[in-house]
């Protein structure tokens, strides 16, 4: 099956990979490094796994992707929300107070200057706390991901 392109005929091969030596007998590379593609992300094995042995791990690495995924997606639709909220307040703001619309300070309206000094400062906090806690995601995801290697390593 190695080489086989997926929902294709059996006997029909996969164009060799740059790189990996032109097939031996028995369709198994004649010397190299035996590389591998991935058709799909259920298909990506971790670094280091072979075989049926590296199943657990296959499946653990699987876990820590999807978990980092999930985190990362619920950090950003929660800095999201709150960019949205305070974005969408000012107009509801201007339109209860109709008469501040007309205010001005020093030659320019009062909105531009909430504008400038209310949100545009919120929406840089959202964004420097977004960055901060993202790399702090991907430090954890490192964390276990070495635990995993280095397992793998031990055995």
């Amino acid at each position: 099956m190695d080489g086989e392109l997926p929902g294709g005929p059996a006997g029909r091969q996969a164009p060799p990979l740059a790189g990996r030596p032109a097939p031996g007998p028995a369709g198994r590379p004649a010397s190299g490094p035996i590389r591998s593609l991935a058709w799909g992300p259920g298909q990506v094995s971790p670094p280091g796994g072979q075989g049926d042995a590296a199943q657990p791990d296959r499946d653990y690495w699987q876990i820590l992707v999807r978990s980092l995924i999930r985190a990362q997606l619920g950090l950003s639709l929660v800095c999201l929300a709150f960019a949205l909220a305070v974005t969408a307040s000012f107009p509801i703001v201007w339109a209860l107070l109709p008469s501040a619309i007309h205010i001005t300070i020093l030659g320019l309206p009062l909105t531009l200057i909430a504008l400038g000094i209310g949100v545009f400062p919120v929406i840089l906090i959202i964004g420097a706390f977004y960055v901060r806690q993202a790399t702090r995601l991907e430090r954890q995801f490192t964390k276990l991901a070495e635990r995993v290697d280095g397992a793998a390593a031990d055995d």
